[in-house]
Parts: structure tokens; sequence; C-alpha cells
């Protein structure tokens, strides 16, 4: 069955991007669209990020799947910054729970592995390059990894058939 794969990286900020069922990298989502700058840090609003995937997903013509990174909090990182990231990965789930759409929730060393990547964030952009040369602008920037990530993500639910 055709789906499109919403890769979601729920790094601060929260970031979304959505591949169709032929692997092109049609949307994305992330830093004022997903709740905005608060000081140093994003402040995601699920009522963005709710309406964002509910756009999407109304102008799809086929089912989405969503391809959720899964993290917890990593040695040595802040309470504050920890808490981001945890939040912004339940943020993720009660949508798709919401919305009626099915997650696969994959750790970041399974989901790189799969597309030969290790922890460097610099190669996943590199990658994501290659795959999607029509969006080198958005990608041209080291601070474009979450985004990077994010369609990665979504790149591998296409690759693995979730």
């Amino acid at each position: 069955m055709k789906k499109y794969y919403l890769g979601i990286d729920p790094g601060s900020p929260l970031t979304f991007a959505l591949i169709s069922p032929t692997g092109k990298w049609i949307a994305r989502a992330t830093g004022e669209l997903v709740g905005g700058k608060i000081g140093k840090y994003f402040r995601n609003s699920p009522e963005a990020c709710a309406a964002i995937v509910k756009k999407w997903q109304a102008n799809t013509h086929y089912p989405l799947h969503a391809v959720i990174e899964s993290i917890g909090p990593r040695q040595g990182e802040g309470v504050v910054t920890a808490s981001e990231f945890v939040a912004s990965m339940k943020i993720s789930q009660m949508m798709c729970v919401c919305y009626g759409i099915p997650y696969t929730l994959v750790s970041p060393q399974k989901w790189k592995k799969s597309l030969s990547l290790d922890s460097d964030k610099e190669k996943s952009r590199m990658l994501a390059r290659q795959l999607w040369p029509d969006k080198a602008e958005v990608l041209k920037f080291k601070k474009a990894h979450n985004l990077a990530e994010a369609a990665l993500l979504g790149y591998y639910g296409l690759k693995e058939t979730l």
C-alpha cells in the first residue's frame, strides 16, 4: 500500500518533513512554524504542530505513517534540554494518536545504521542534500541538521516500508 511518510525529529525545535510514496520531499516544518523561540529555547506549540499535520493529512492522496525518532535524556544534558526533547516526542505521539496516524518509534542507531550513517549530524545533512538536491538551499547551513534528519526519518520509513 502506498503511503506518505512523516519524519519527525523531536530535537529543539521539533521538526517535520513529509516524504511522498515516490521518495520526494514535499513539505517541511520547523522553528517558528511549530511554536517559536522564547529566549534561547524553542517552545513547541502542540496546537501549531497539530495544525500542520492536519493540513498535510488532508492534502495527501494516501495514508500517512509517522516515523518518530525515539530519544531520551543523554548523560550530561541539562534538565531543560532533556525535558524539551521528551516533550517533543510525546507531542508527536499524541498528535498521531489524535489524528489516527500510525507511527513507528525508531532509535537513532537503528535508522542511521539502515542508511549507513553514524552519529555525525553533518553526514546526515550531506546525505539529505544528495537525495534531494532541490532542497540544497534549505540544507546549506549546518544548523539545518534537524531538518535533514526529519526528512531522512521519513525516507527510512519509505525504505523499510513501515
